[in-house]
């Protein structure tokens, strides 16, 4: 599988197509021709980039300096009439406005154009593999005529950041303290320690060189010839390319541009170098320089804050093989996707404390460069992960389908990883049967497969507290009946599940066992929308269902699982008829499209509903939350019996009553008795007779169901062990 993962690196550094780091995701206030402020975000690289709104309304610039909503016509996008407002201050008309526009927008003509032109870098660039114990870097300072570097040590300042070993950060150039300063380690200090030592390099760090252009010329990253041209015609003589020529292919392996000023990434400059990695053709000094990459001086040059090391090890990441694990597209193929976020330097984590701690590798770095071979989960028992960025040491959980499964890591808030929005275990899908996506940089592009799948544990959130396991939302199991869940791509159930997640001293313990966990699920696809509110006895999957004040409706994209959820105000409830299960787990989907915060109870009653007892999470919660904006599957812990009727009610105790937050995918959980082939919910000879039928191929069932022995095999033996089972029960 390794050997797999290594060829697909090799074949990505063979195909780097503009690899950008993403844009700075930190918010920043643009100020209006009328003397108001809006706060924006930046979204894209360096191909294709847009602003939207908090909330995510795209926005333009019009004719007379406005940032105004933006509209689509024709697939090009316009400005609207209507200048954009904080969320706070807008009016009915805007907000009349706003309901006939999409979020993110973005222009279907300068996304078609941004792909082509990084199928023409794919088609440029050479392939060679990367021998870590032979590497020499070159780093090559620029400054152009209208910008020059803000510190007059730039040389020994970048020797230091990118070199030092054990580096702790900077002053000014006076001495005193500087407010950023602060650092984890040096460029060559990340390297090393998430290499576990197997790749230590060494930069030589040249220039400044001045040259006679504009800081503007770069135009983001589409006129950059001239300047990388200029650049490296002053370093003919003054440098000995055939240093950086380790594999004496005629090719230097890699040059790196730090250049003077602001990044277009940081939405400051729009026309300043976007920073990134690709190709450029240029003999040299009996060479040719090949691979390049480059970032900017600053941060926040409004700040006046200087860049860290995050960039520099994001785009010189792509030169050891890794690729983006952002949406290098966004919203052009079906949406933006939720991807690692700040967890992920290959996406937005090269950001973290302001570049000064860029997140360190994940499991899945250092797998595919060869720095961890993570343990392949064979069989069921109990599992502890230390933390991976001192430990190195993850796991792998095979799904049915050849090259696709499950990582896990335990990500600890140390070293590294001091500033990743929470600890815990953090679980990716990865898929790598399809090796064009990930060679040509589209891994995370369709929001439908991803295929390096970021599987939060809170729900549809990124870079949050709540995506590990078991978390903030104290979340201890994934099964292929949870959400998220252990299925394939194809919809096969992984062999095992995963279930007592727990956390202690910053080690992560787990129990692997068979799959035997079945989930009941009411999505309410069988119910008629309606606008009644108060209907009773409705039938559903496994029980009758009763609303109070709430309704099953239908209400379109992002609020439902499928076509169906139920509408809840305040005060509203629903309650299940009677059930005969023996559960131990409830979970249900919330979709809040509001921007207040909700609240749920949980509670069960064995007595026809005449008293109910609160249920609680993990951690004993009786209440639980879902934030505004949000989509959260909040777990309960029951303890129900088959023989009892147990009757289920749900209270929305927090919310508004006006506008509906909304509800789905309502399910229990329990576990299949041993020996119950069938599924129904007893152990008997009908069970004898659909075991021989798989064991005749006449039939088919859960494999893990059939393997009574647990042996690995379903032959007669299952058979005899499945009659002795029954025997002993009577």
């Amino acid at each position: 599988m390794r050997k797999f993962l290594l060829s697909i690196a090799v074949a990505l550094v063979a195909s780097v197509q503009g690899l950008a780091i993403p844009a700075l995701p930190t918010p920043f206030a643009v100020t209006q021709p009328d003397g108001s402020q809006l706060t924006v975000r930046l979204h894209g690289d360096e191909y294709y980039n847009y602003y939207t709104t908090l909330d995510g309304y795209t926005v333009v610039k019009n004719d007379a300096g406005y940032y105004v909503y933006a509209q689509k016509n024709g697939g090009v996008l316009a400005p609207t009439a209507v200048v954009a407002r904080p969320q706070a201050e807008r009016s009915a008309a805007d907000l009349a406005l706003l309901s006939t526009l999409g979020k993110n927008l973005i222009d279907d003509t300068r996304s078609s154009a941004s792909r082509k032109a990084r199928a023409q870098r794919d088609r440029a660039m050479k392939a060679s593999a990367f021998d870590y114990s032979k590497f020499r870097g070159l780093v090559v300072l620029v400054q152009f005529n209208d910008c020059k570097f803000s510190r007059s040590d730039a040389a020994d300042f970048y020797e230091k950041m990118i070199n030092q070993e054990n580096y702790t950060g900077y002053t000014n150039e006076d001495g005193s303290r500087s407010t950023y300063g602060a650092f984890t380690g040096s460029v060559r200090d990340y390297f090393r320690d998430n290499s576990m030592g197997k790749f230590n390099p060494r930069f030589d760090v040249v220039g400044p060189v001045t040259v006679n252009l504009s800081v503007d010329s770069p135009r983001g990253s589409e006129k950059m010839s001239p300047l990388l041209a200029q650049s490296l015609k002053q370093l003919k003589g003054k440098v000995n390319f055939a240093d950086y020529d380790t594999d004496n292919d005629g090719y230097v392996d890699m040059v790196y541009f730090i250049f003077a000023g602001v990044g277009s990434n940081t939405g400051e400059a729009p026309n300043h170098v976007w920073p990134h990695a690709s190709y450029y053709s240029y003999p040299i000094g009996g060479k040719t320089i090949g691979r390049y990459a480059c970032s900017c001086e600053f941060y926040s040059a409004r700040q006046g804050i200087l860049d860290g090391i995050g960039t520099i090890c994001h785009e010189f990441s792509h030169v050891l093989g890794l690729e983006d694990l952002y949406d290098t597209d966004y919203s052009a193929n079906g949406g933006e996707s939720v991807t690692q976020g700040t967890w992920e330097i290959m996406s937005g984590g090269g950001y973290n404390n302001y570049a000064r701690t860029p997140a360190g590798y994940s499991a899945y770095d250092r797998y595919s460069l060869g720095f961890c071979t993570p343990k392949v989960v064979n069989a069921p028992g109990t599992y502890t992960l230390p933390a991976f960025n001192s430990g190195n040491e993850a796991l792998i959980l095979k799904t049915p389908t050849a090259n696709e499964f499950f990582i896990m890591e335990n990500r600890q808030l140390e070293g590294w990883d001091a500033y990743c929005p929470g600890h815990g275990m953090l679980i990716n899908h990865v898929d790598s049967t399809n090796v064009s996506v990930w060679t040509s940089n589209q891994v995370n592009c369709n929001p439908e497969h991803n295929y390096y799948k970021f599987m939060p544990a809170g729900g549809a959130s990124q870079s949050s507290a709540s995506d590990p396991f078991p978390g903030t939302g104290a979340v201890t199991m994934i099964t292929n009946a949870t959400e998220p869940n252990l299925l394939s791509w194809a919809q096969e159930h992984c062999p095992y599940i995963i279930t007592n997640i727990a956390e202690k001293d910053g080690n992560i313990t787990l129990k692997i066992a068979n799959d035997t966990v079945i989930g009941d699920v009411e999505d309410f696809e069988d119910m008629a929308a309606t606008t009644a509110t108060s209907l009773a006895d409705v039938q559903g999957k496994y029980a009758t269902w009763s609303f109070t004040k709430c309704n099953v409706t239908a209400p379109g994209s992002g609020k439902a699982s499928g076509e169906h959820s139920v509408a809840m105000k305040l005060p509203s409830a629903i309650t299940s008829g009677d059930t005969y299960y023996d559960a131990y787990q409830v979970s249900f989907k919330v979709f809040n499209p509001l921007s207040m915060t909700v609240k749920y109870t949980l509670s069960t009653s064995t007595d026809g509903g005449a008293t109910w007892t609160n249920a609680a999470s993990a951690t004993g919660e009786t209440t639980q939350a879902v934030s505004g904006n949000g989509t959260h599957v909040l777990y309960w812990v029951v303890n129900t019996k088959q023989d009892t009727p147990t009757r289920y009610r749900v209270i929305l105790s927090t919310g508004s009553k006006t506008s509906a937050v909304y509800l789905d995918d309502f399910t229990l959980y329990y576990r299949s008795a041993t020996g119950d082939i069938n599924g129904d919910g007893v152990v008997n000879v009908t069970d004898v007779t659909a075991l021989i039928n798989v064991i005749l191929g006449s039939a088919s069932y859960d494999a893990s169901l059939c393997d009574i022995n647990g042996d690995g095999t379903i032959n007669v033996t299952d058979v005899t062990a499945l009659l002795n089972l029954i025997l002993a029960a009577e």
